[in-house]
């Protein structure tokens, strides 16, 4: 019989092979087999240390199968959608629901490629929506974190998932799996239209005012805005313009561009991580006057309006969607003792006390991810394919 002191040195000696097992062992254990093909596919994508894979279940990956296909459906870059689903951090489920408890988070990403992400340098990110916005928002509906509560992530197009289970460890970090497929973050009116809120992006279509004068014959507002480098929208639902309708259908071309430019501002405004109190300036007014950002115990709101959705992830920022159109009658004079706020993206204007609200004449970011070899055509069914494809090798 060994003493008690070596089997316990024995046993420590044991611990680190038990613990460092690699990430296709954890996933084969919990049956992830799709997301473990795709794994097996791109290893290389998979060598960073102290991160937290959120690991698609095999059912998410079934019922992205069966989504709809066409020009609004996603279409997936696989490193790209790998790397989305990369959290920086070792991040425990605790983690996860404490941010939910305390009032959301946005957490980075590995995904940073600039053809598929235009913020000026910063990795996109998962959204770990709050306690509020869950409950008031719609986001999930089990139960399971912390008081009851559904741990739930909300990725691109304005689309989420629930976490099921998780810590599992891996010599990389940890595995927290997830009952749908995020989707990669996209434009902005991408992500409107596939939502049905379409009224905004027909409105910003015809504010010329808002695109740079020179050299351009035929201005295009939602692409400029698009391809912008660092952007809040704040979308009006199509009930809310539909109540303004008759104003705004009477607009010319300079009060409807002064309009739809009180709802875009340049930088990177998550629900989750502007101070209540901030001033937000619009692309719209020169930095002048701004819009009050607060957050209760009754929701969100900018100005007198409510984000009714809140933090849809875009590849150049974020979009909330509001339950009435912002009004330059509710904007407050911005002072220079004001906190300083300028996003989440980094300072836009140091020496501003919020976002000072570029002037549409500013260069817009890159084009886009459209011309990327690497992109798979035919939406989710192409990822499906792929992951088919993938099995064979394991």
């Amino acid at each position: 019989m060994r003493p008690r002191s070596d089997c316990l040195l024995f046993l420590l000696a044991l611990i680190p092979s038990i613990s460092a097992q690699s990430l296709n062992t954890v996933l084969q254990q919990q049956n992830l087999t799709y997301f473990n093909a795709l794994v097996t596919a791109n290893p290389s994508l998979f060598t960073s240390k102290n991160t937290t894979v959120l690991a698609p279940s095999d059912a998410a990956f079934a019922a992205a199968a069966q989504q709809q296909t066409g020009a609004n459906a996603p279409i997936y870059d696989i490193p790209s959608l790998l790397s989305y689903h990369q959290l920086i951090g070792t991040i425990t489920l605790k983690n996860l629901s404490n941010a939910q408890q305390d009032g959301g988070e946005v957490v980075s990403t590995m995904l940073k490629n600039a053809t598929v992400v235009n913020m000026g340098g910063v990795s996109n990110v998962v959204g770990v929506p709050s306690a509020m916005q869950l409950g008031t928002q719609g986001t999930a509906s089990n139960t399971g974190g912390s008081n009851g509560q559904q741990i739930a992530v909300q990725g691109g197009l304005g689309r989420g998932a629930n976490v099921t289970a998780g810590d599992f460890v891996f010599d990389g970090g940890l595995v927290q799996i997830i009952d749908q497929v995020l989707d990669i973050p996209d434009t902005c009116s991408k992500t409107l239209t596939l939502n049905n809120v379409t009224a905004f992006v027909q409105y910003l279509s015809m504010s010329f005012n808002l695109v740079p004068s020179s050299g351009i014959s035929n201005p295009d507002p939602v692409g400029f805005y698009d391809n912008l480098t660092e952007v809040t929208c704040f979308a009006p639902d199509n009930t809310a313009f539909a109540a303004q309708a008759p104003i705004y259908d009477n607009l010319n071309t300079q009060q409807l561009s002064a309009a739809m430019g009180l709802h875009i501002f340049r930088g990177v405004f998550y629900g989750s991580e502007t101070p209540s109190g901030s001033i937000l300036a619009p692309m719209w007014g020169n930095g002048t006057k701004g819009f009050v950002f607060e957050r209760n115990s009754s929701g969100m709101f900018i100005g007198n309006s409510q984000l009714i959705k809140s933090d849809w992830m875009l590849k150049n920022g974020v979009v909330h969607i509001l339950d009435k159109p912002l009004n330059w009658t509710e904007a407050v004079p911005i002072n220079s003792s004001d906190p300083a706020f300028s996003g989440y993206g980094g300072p836009i204007n140091g020496s501003s006390s919020t976002t000072a609200g570029a002037s549409p004449s500013q260069t817009a970011g890159n084009s886009g991810a459209m011309g990327r070899q690497t992109y798979l055509a035919g939406g989710i069914s192409a990822l499906a394919f792929v992951v088919g494809s993938a099995l064979s090798v394991l």
